[in-house]
């Protein structure tokens, strides 16, 4: 009976909810999603200095890592963005958007190779419904490296997730 209540207890510890949080946390996580709807904005600056207050109330923040290295890769400073991927992965190993980023990060750096890793690791994560653009992206980056053939199969894969999507249709169409 008492190994049944201590898994009880391990398994409501690891579901961390809103009222586990401690005030530091709420406020990085208002100031997370505040340089989140920057960024999207294309305020690059100010979504920055929302980042930098989010690590200096949560250094443990993998989310906001992973949002600075999207930052960083928008303002063109890849070695910053890729640690900053990495930091994100440290504390969030599991995470498929952050493997996805650091893909499209190494491919944009003609790192083919490490990106087609990161893009199939992303791939396989359980719960992750975003496929569609790991596919169109990882499409994306066998085009650029030259091979055709793995760019179609990784595209018609993502049109079948999604159809509707124009990007993925038009580098279908052209590689066809």
């Amino acid at each position: 009976l008492l190994g049944c209540g201590s898994a009880a207890q391990r398994e409501d510890a690891a579901i961390v909810t809103q009222s586990d949080q401690t005030e530091l946390q709420r406020r990085a996580a208002i100031r997370l999603e505040l340089a989140a709807n920057y960024f999207q904005a294309g305020k690059t600056t100010i979504a920055l200095d929302e980042i930098k207050q989010t690590l200096a109330l949560d250094p443990t923040s993998g989310d906001a890592y992973n949002i600075r290295g999207l930052i960083y890769m928008q303002m063109g400073e890849s070695d910053i963005a890729g640690e900053s991927f990495t930091k994100a992965q440290a504390l969030k190993p599991g995470d498929a958007n952050i493997m996805h980023n650091h893909g499209w990060l190494l491919c944009q750096e003609k790192k083919y190779d490490a990106a087609d890793r990161y893009f199939a690791q992303a791939l396989v994560q359980r719960q992750y419904y975003q496929q569609s653009k790991t596919l169109m992206a990882q499409g994306l980056c066998y085009e650029a490296a030259g091979k055709a053939s793995e760019a179609e199969a990784a595209l018609l894969k993502a049109y079948e997730y999604d159809a509707g999507n124009p990007i993925v249709t038009y580098n279908l169409a052209k590689l066809m």
